[in-house]
């Protein structure tokens, strides 16, 4: 399972990436560090830290990473798997919150978590909306059957607008609709928590979980939450799910002492049915939005990532639509999602009794000539109407495989006249039988390595105290005692881009920084460009007309006086010009103050170079004076050249290592960037090995 060791190794990885952004978030805050006027100075910088900086405060990256892991129940409508849960979670059913009596149940995904009895969250109940994003995506999945039947579909910033007002509806439905034929769709302003009267009343359940008949729904206002008022068919649209809690009590009997850990991690997701064929008219303008929202609410937990281990339940004899989430998944969600399912994915197959109910399924089995001409009875449930038909990619393998049943539906076979374990006392027989070399289904069997776990699986299945439920527990705690570790680093280290995060750190670092924690040219670069971005290098014309304009009246107003400027008087007005190119360009392009800071002392010491490299520093002129301007003359034509020069050179070339020394830079400051840059390495390289340890791709 997940010991603490790996706990603490990824910890460490998450504390390096939050320490680091933290440190260099403070400096940029409080001005101590270097890296303060690199963001400042490059809109590159600041958009890589920025986005860096939002990873960090995701729920997930924010959360203590703690190894539990969700769950979810997917599956047509019909195929019984609310049957099944009420089953697993008697506590919930008898409070009413697991519906097995109606098939057109409202489209929200019902939360599970663990809680006991005598905690004060066990008897509470909140409910969740989609946010506004959600509800456009939403939305925007019905677009082409809302445009077919001329149903216009407006997004603004607040709300999406739903207007049925010139839609092609048969006059007699729309006199039967309650609501409006135009619907506004707003999330809540936030989760909303039943009172304890709310929770125990079945009116208010019922209004949340089922989709009741016209005549039976209110017209007024079902929720109002801080000001804002939501009718029962905006409800049925904008919340997303209902977070429940359960004691565990069935599913820890079943699973036994080995096996409680694993239980005790697990959060359950009972997702709607994957509807088949268009909306339902008590849907009324909302039909064919509705009619996708349980597609999407699976889509939208793929895509945030909210699945660690999926049960897949088909009903036996039916076929499994869930090939068709592909194409959704892989329109809004990283395509890895569904890369590694067979890893996480459990197939269970409800309703054993139907081998015994339906006659084609008995003519398979009764009649070995029929199984070898049309393929046997668990081939074509497992096979033709599962696996086949679950990925447009070819056949997955689920890795666990298990077969159940509903005590509720097959004693309702008898007309609750026979109890389940009576029932299947009668089935074991042949059950067993199937399971032995030879018997019709027994190729099957070993084609999917099934052999050993279906004789396990039916001794389970024929308990009436079990009925393959308790059997599906086990699987479910055995694949994550087996795949926990794998499903840990998956979700906390690649799915969180925590190992994303901490290599794009490093590298935004690296980009600015050497390896030694100190400024390389890039830095100083940045800088540069944030200035003279009103300047093209490859422009000319542009240089000599700010020139004309900003620098050359300076030059030709500079005054020369001996008295303040002595013998260096060539140097000084060459000081005075380089000041001057400094001020205007400042004055053209308003950077930061931070960014002021760096240009200012780089072009400073690239004035000192430029006093001797170009002569200024040890020119020897006579002073001009009225009778004798020619000194004067010659030095205003040669300032106008170099400031020039000094505007171009800024704009073409690459700070110089001798130009860099204590511009941005002190040695703490060298220390402190050199340890960070050490510290999110390590972080990287121990990220890298979980991944590769435990055979998750690396990003």
């Amino acid at each position: 399972m997940i010991d603490d060791a790996l706990i603490g190794r990824v910890h460490q990885v998450r504390a390096a990436f939050l320490e680091s952004l933290s440190i260099l978030f403070e400096g940029i805050q409080t001005k101590s560090l270097s890296f303060e006027r690199v963001y400042a100075g490059s809109e590159a910088s600041k958009g890589k830290f920025d986005e860096l900086v939002r990873l960090a405060q995701t729920p997930r990256i924010q959360s203590d990473f703690p190894p539990e892991f969700v769950c979810a129940f997917i599956g047509s409508s019909g195929d019984g798997k609310t049957s099944i849960l009420a089953e697993m979670f008697p506590e919930l059913a008898e409070r009413k919150w697991l519906q097995t009596a109606t098939t057109d149940t409202t489209s929200q995904a019902l939360i599970i978590r663990k809680a006991e009895r005598d905690s004060p969250e066990y008897p509470e109940v909140d409910v969740h909306s989609w946010d506004m994003e959600q509800i456009t995506r939403l939305a925007n999945s019905a677009r082409h059957e809302n445009d077919r039947h001329g149903i216009k579909v407006s997004s603004f910033a607040d709300h999406v607008e739903i207007d049925g007002s010139d839609a092609r509806f048969d006059r007699s439905l729309v006199q039967q609709f309650k609501f409006g034929l135009r619907q506004q769709l707003r999330p809540l302003p936030r989760a909303y928590r039943l009172g304890p009267q709310e929770r125990d009343d079945e009116k208010r359940i019922r209004t949340l979980t089922v989709k009741e008949d016209s005549d039976k729904v209110a017209r007024e206002t079902a929720l109002s939450l801080d000001g804002q008022n939501f009718h029962a068919l905006q409800l049925r649209a904008v919340i997303k799910d209902v977070e429940l809690r359960d004691s565990f009590s069935q599913l820890e009997q079943w699973a036994g002492p080995a096996n409680s850990e694993q239980v005790a991690r697990l959060t359950f997701i009972d997702t709607p049915g994957l509807n088949i064929g268009g909306g339902s008219d008590k849907d009324e303008v909302l039909r064919h939005v509705l009619a996708k929202k349980n597609q999407q609410i699976v889509v939208e937990l793929l895509r945030n990532d909210g699945l660690d281990l999926i049960v897949h339940l088909v009903l036996c004899g039916k076929k499994s639509y869930f090939g068709e989430l592909w194409g959704p998944v892989e329109e809004h969600c990283d395509p890895e999602e569904l890369g590694d399912l067979s890893d996480r994915l459990v197939l269970a197959i409800n309703g054993m009794n139907i081998f015994f109910t339906n006659d084609d399924l008995k003519r398979l089995w009764n009649s070995p000539q029929a199984a070898e001409l049309e393929g046997d009875h668990i081939a074509t449930v497992l096979e033709d109407n599962v696996l086949k038909k679950m990925s447009d990619r070819g056949v997955l393998k689920p890795a666990r495989v298990c077969f159940l049943d509903s005590r509720r539906i097959v004693e309702s076979l008898y007309n609750n006249a026979r109890p389940y374990g009576e029932i299947y006392t009668d089935y074991r027989p042949t059950l067993e039988a199937w399971g032995r070399p030879g018997a019709v289904g027994y190729k099957t069997l070993e084609k999917h390595g099934l052999v050993e776990s279906y004789r396990a699986n039916v001794e389970a299945l024929c308990d009436p105290e079990d009925r393959g439920q308790g059997y599906l527990v086990r699987q479910i705690a055995g694949l994550l005692k087996e795949k926990g570790p794998k499903l840990y680093v998956r979700k906390y280290v690649r799915r969180s881009n925590l190992l994303r995060g901490v290599k794009d750190l490093r590298d935004l670092l690296l980009e600015y920084y050497d390896a030694d924690g100190r400024l390389n040219r890039q830095s100083i670069q940045a800088a540069v460009s944030a200035y003279l971005k009103f300047l093209d290098p490859a422009d000319p014309a542009g240089i000599e007309h700010f020139a004309i304009q900003r620098l050359d009246p300076f030059i030709k107003q500079l005054k020369f006086e001996p008295a303040s400027q002595g013998k260096n008087w060539v140097a000084v007005a060459f000081k005075a010009v380089c000041r001057t190119v400094f001020v205007e360009i400042h004055a053209q392009s308003r950077p930061p103050k931070e960014v002021e800071d760096v240009f200012r002392r780089y072009l400073e010491s690239l004035v000192k170079r430029w006093l001797r490299t170009w002569g200024y520093a040890k020119a020897s002129l006579p002073f001009p004076t009225v009778q004798e301007p020619e000194s004067g003359e010659l030095v205003r034509h040669t300032l106008m050249f170099h400031a020039r020069e000094v505007v171009y050179q800024l704009l073409v070339r690459n700070p110089e290592e001798d130009a860099l020394s204590n511009i941005m830079q002190d040695a703490a400051d060298v220390e402190a960037i050199r340890g960070l840059i050490d510290k999110l390495g390590r972080a990287a390289a121990l990220a890298t090995d979980l991944c590769n340890q435990y055979g998750v791709p690396c990003p």
